[in-house]
């Protein structure tokens, strides 16, 4: 929606921005919070879900914060597990499952119309993509728009990679080839 906003109606890349994953990234920091050595709020938990919402999204786990040992899979398997069952869950039951959606919607609004640059990951023009392509990234939101942080510290080779599948997935769906 946001790329095609900002392509057919040519509104600025700054001030088109859509949810993109701050749903999925609340999933995620509710996820970790509970395998912090000292315990905190999810709200506290500095992760990122990146990417596009699907099966196709980054988590961008932070590494200032002592993670407490788990057994079996590994952290990043457990937390994207728990994201993507909060999707499924919306998508057999969205009735009881709006909530987080809601919410998520009401700090993107929260955050323009306190003007208070909070970090979001909304869906956001990316400006070295020829297809225009509109991902989510952690940004700075406020009054005036958006201001991403397209090549910020959280971007690492193994982020990068994950990136590049859903951008291959965006692609495809503006082919064609793919369902939305």
């Amino acid at each position: 929606m946001a790329r095609l906003i900002h392509v057919e109606a040519g509104v600025g890349a700054q001030q088109v921005y859509g949810l993109g994953t701050v749903v999925e990234t609340a999933r995620l920091r509710r996820s970790l919070s509970s395998y912090f050595l000292r315990p905190r709020p999810a709200r506290e938990v500095r992760s990122y879900a990146v990417g596009t919402h699907d099966e196709n999204f980054v988590p961008v786990m932070r590494d200032d914060d002592e993670l407490g040992p788990i057994s079996g899979p590994s952290l990043t398997e457990v937390a994207c597990a728990e994201v993507g069952r909060g999707a499924a869950r919306v998508k057999d039951d969205a009735v009881q499952t709006l909530h987080p959606i809601v919410e998520g919607a009401m700090s993107v609004v929260e955050a323009v119309g306190g003007d208070s640059g909070a970090t979001l990951t909304v869906s956001v023009l990316d400006p070295q993509d020829p297809d225009h392509l509109f991902y989510s990234v952690p940004c700075a939101v406020g009054r005036d728009g958006v201001d991403p942080d397209h090549r910020g510290t959280w971007r690492t080779p193994e982020i990068e990679k994950g990136l590049d599948c859903c951008r291959a997935a965006l692609r495809s769906v503006l082919s064609g080839s793919a369902k939305p």
